[in-house]
């Protein structure tokens, strides 16, 4: 009698636990590979996989009269902003709503058909605008997924509705952080490709079902092993992190050997070139691999020999470094680090603009000496509120907001922002006279550099001496 009442109780939990329900979900798909010429983006040549998604949700049980697909000049930003108010409207209290953005992004942005380079605020779909238009939304969970750059701002709608709707539970799937740029492959939207169709490698627990935790685990590694990228994952605080999408599908036998089905190394194709690659089948001694980023036609059979794990260098955080960003080496400063894989980068005399995630394979140790930015600093041993502080290579008096990710964040005199380095700082105190100092002379906080005299300053590019009140100097070497 015991165990029937155990069994029943454990059955009773099985069917309580919170599971996707697609024919009660609306889904918009908007996406993009190629712009007009004032958008100024490059266009994607990889073959395509959102028609694949869209067939993918259809095969799941969504509705096609739940489900709108922009592809392409459809995806202008009045369209998206229009049909996803028009799906919000017709969802009922127990139905979901999921929007995917596939395309170009940046901090704060996704680049639609319609966007212009000069104008990004005007004409870009802003991501502060979906929680004001959601707002009024009525049903149970919201998915927000994008495969963009700077996709991870998505995350800041996850905290909105933290806020201001708690009762409602929001995902956010992004290729990239909120500061990263995004791999041009398809590789995260392929990853969401295989939770849909239950692949069962992403069943981590063997229990025969994909959690919404599972998926977010797989499409982590696959962005990590595949793009050397961190991808940013979020759940609100009620989102259940056993949220199931879907029964995995029965998992084939293992692989014998040393490798096993779904991992991720490098591979030495035909003509003796190495790519990542994920391991898909063995037989007579031999490994079928798909290369990363390759259409399934050039998956192949290669020898073990010609397979080798993927290895992290590790990088001295201590040190400064150049990091590879658009072809170009930028000194840098390593101020975070997740996993001992993924460091965070501050480029020095970028106010923060261009910070980013990175891995190892893009940085190296400077073959220069180091620039007067990291001799000019001067750790003080007391706080300090005032700074001059580094704005594109020219120096601004400001003020130190707080501090995040080993950075200080200033608000500078015209009260623009900035995170900046501790060598891109300079505390505002008392000088000596004959003393190398940087001074304001003009209006907008700007400051140059020259020689103290007690009263005033001597400025060093032959500017006529000029009267500064001594609280307004940063002393420099």
């Amino acid at each position: 009698m015991r165990l029937f009442f155990l069994f029943a109780s454990l059955c009773a939990v099985a069917l309580a636990q919170p599971r996707w329900q697609p024919d009660h979900t609306y889904v918009l798909v908007a996406s993009i590979t190629s712009w007009p010429a004032a958008a100024q983006l490059a266009s994607f040549s990889s073959t395509r996989r959102d028609e694949d998604l869209v067939r993918a949700f259809e095969q799941a049980g969504v509705p096609r009269s739940h489900l709108v697909f922009l592809k392409d000049s459809q995806a202008k930003r009045p369209a998206i902003l229009s049909q996803l108010h028009d799906l919000a409207r017709q969802c009922q209290p127990q139905d979901s709503l999921l929007f995917y953005f596939q395309g170009h992004g940046e901090p704060g942005l996704f680049c639609t058909y319609d966007y212009e380079s000069k104008r990004p605020q005007e004409t870009a779909l802003r991501v502060a605008e979906l929680y004001p238009l959601l707002q009024s939304w009525k049903g149970q969970r919201l998915f927000l997924v994008a495969d963009c750059c700077s996709s991870g701002s998505l995350q800041t709608v996850v905290r909105q509705f933290e806020q201001g709707r708690p009762q409602v539970r929001v995902a956010s799937l992004a290729s990239a952080t909120a500061s990263n740029q995004s791999t041009g492959n398809w590789t995260f939207t392929e990853g969401l490709l295989r939770i849909l169709g239950g692949d069962p490698l992403i069943d981590r627990n063997h229990d025969g079902q994909i959690s919404v935790s599972e998926g977010q685990v797989f499409l982590h590694d696959q962005m990590k092993y595949k793009e050397d990228q961190l991808c940013s994952l979020a759940l609100s605080r009620n989102f259940e992190p056993d949220f199931l999408w879907r029964a995995a599908n029965p998992a084939p036998p293992p692989l014998a050997g040393a490798y096993s089905r779904g991992q991720i190394l490098s591979a030495q194709d035909r003509e003796g070139n190495w790519y990542r690659a994920e391991i898909l089948d063995q037989k007579e001694g031999r490994y079928k691999v798909h290369y990363n980023g390759w259409d399934s036609k050039w998956d192949e059979w290669v020898e073990p020999g010609k397979l080798k794990q993927l290895e992290a260098k590790p990088l001295d955080r201590r040190v400064g470094y150049e990091v590879q960003r658009d072809q170009k080496w930028l000194p840098a400063i390593l101020s975070d680090e997740v996993e001992g894989y993924f460091y965070f980068a501050h480029y020095l005399h970028e106010a923060g603009e261009l910070d980013e995630w990175i891995t190892a394979s893009r940085a190296r140790r400077p073959k220069s000496t180091p620039s007067e930015a990291y001799l000019s600093a001067r750790p003080g041993s007391q706080p300090i509120s005032w700074v001059a502080a580094q704005w594109h290579k020219q120096w601004y008096r400001a003020r130190i907001t707080g501090r995040s990710d080993g950075l200080f964040e200033v608000l500078y005199d015209d009260d623009t922002t900035g995170r900046l380095s501790l060598s891109e700082v300079i505390p505002l105190l008392p000088a000596k006279p004959g003393e190398r100092v940087l001074a304001p002379r003009e209006a907008g906080g700007r400051m140059f550099p020259g020689r103290w005299t007690g009263d005033g300053v001597q400025w060093e590019d032959g500017a006529p001496a000029t009267a500064v009140s001594p609280e307004k100097l940063a002393p420099i070497r």
